[in-house]
């Protein structure tokens, strides 16, 4: 079984990466993926990076969608996220 983990690595990297930790100690695979709009400053690896989700919605990376209001940036990634092809 793959747990998909979506979340915001720019602000709850550190969490994001717990999480990730205990599902793997647990013996599950694991897929992350960032819907953050700055840098996820994370170390452990990334499935599906933020820039990767904000050209899902035609924002040509995820640096467009750190210039926008944080609701319309959130409300872009999650549409990006529908069109993404895993």
């Amino acid at each position: 079984m793959t747990v998909v983990l979506i979340g915001t690595l720019d602000t709850k990297g550190q969490e994001y990466g717990w999480l990730r930790d205990r599902l793997i100690g647990l013996g599950r695979d694991v897929l992350v993926i960032d819907m953050g709009t700055g840098e996820p400053g994370v170390s452990y690896p990334v499935d599906v990076p933020d820039d990767h989700v904000a050209a899902a919605a035609g924002a040509g990376g995820s640096s467009s969608m750190e210039r926008l209001p944080t609701e319309r940036a959130i409300t872009e990634q999650v549409t990006a996220f529908k069109n993404l092809e895993l």
